[in-house]
């Protein structure tokens, strides 16, 4: 039998996207593309990358998860942190994120923590990894 890996990536974004955006919430962009180097908004951007990660099961993988938040300014940085926080605890929330209709996830395994990136531009980045481990499909 041949299984496929889910897309994780389109999966999170989809799901993120979901959470973030609720009525009476700021809107936030979330996507799996980084944004030109001359970035500097309108608003907060979510970038969700898939690192991909050994095969842990048949059918199962541990994968890695890079998450970048850019947000607020070199100088106020407090928005790229509140949002990285909730970034962070709505992607780890669990059992929500394994239970969330069509989540391939079947557990987070590690998370790393939130880390200030210095950019060119005047904006704040910050940046977490999150491991899961994921179920694929049979095809």
């Amino acid at each position: 039998m041949r299984v496929l890996p889910p897309d994780l990536e389109l999966w999170l974004c989809t799901y993120l996207r979901n959470e973030l955006n609720r009525p009476g919430r700021p809107s936030v962009e979330v996507s799996n593309k980084e944004p030109g180097k001359d970035y500097t908004g309108p608003g907060p951007l979510v970038v969700i990358r898939c690192d991909g990660g050994p095969a842990d099961d048949y059918g199962q993988w541990l994968w890695q998860v890079g998450v970048s938040v850019l947000a607020g300014t070199r100088q106020d940085d407090q928005p790229a942190n509140d949002l990285g926080r909730q970034v962070m605890a709505i992607l780890t929330e669990w059992p929500e994120i394994a239970t969330a209709a069509g989540s391939p996830v079947t557990k987070v395994s590690a998370i790393g923590g939130i880390t200030a990136i210095r950019e060119k531009q005047d904006i704040a980045r910050r940046y977490m990894t999150i491991e899961y481990q994921v179920i694929g499909s049979a095809t």
